[in-house]
């Protein structure tokens, strides 16, 4: 149980990578059935490009409700980490942010052998309800920004 709970704490940050700080409160559940033209219905606009990859949201996911906002968030790595011996193509998350304030809650994390979102389903975690803080100068940010403008 414990090693289940590194290897999810693990692929989360592999995920985040370059976003957020990381600490290990997560649940996991994995899925290996492919990806059946999920991402083609998603409207993708990039965000941000870094040296870890290409930052997208969907923004036909966007949904406001008061000051908060839920919206899928796409990150396509420049250079695939690998998590278990499979390599880490892309990772969908599904966030919702406080425009009342700097944090974000991540609410569900799917991860892909493919990029875009394609390929097969990896790892993926869900009802995370991860509260994290909001980090200057990081794509996670000009999420914020785009949101909660």
């Amino acid at each position: 149980m414990k090693n289940n709970k590194i290897h999810t704490f693990i692929l989360i940050c592999l995920i985040a990578v370059g976003l957020i700080s990381c600490s290990p409160d997560s649940n996991d559940s994995s899925d290996s059935r492919p990806n059946a033209n999920r991402t083609q219905s998603k409207t993708w606009e990039v965000i941000a490009e870094t040296n870890n990859g290409t930052f997208y949201i969907d923004t036909a996911s966007i949904k406001k409700n008061g000051h908060y906002v839920t919206v899928w968030r796409l990150i396509d790595y420049q250079i695939p980490p690998e998590f278990e011996g499979k390599k880490l193509y892309s990772g969908e998350i599904f966030e919702q942010y406080d425009c009342s304030g700097m944090v974000v809650n991540q609410i569900k994390i799917i991860a892909y052998s493919g990029k875009m979102a394609d390929g097969v389903v990896i790892q993926k975690f869900e009802k995370l309800n991860r509260v994290i803080s909001i980090d200057a100068g990081t794509p996670i940010e000009r999420v914020f920004a785009y949101l909660c403008k």
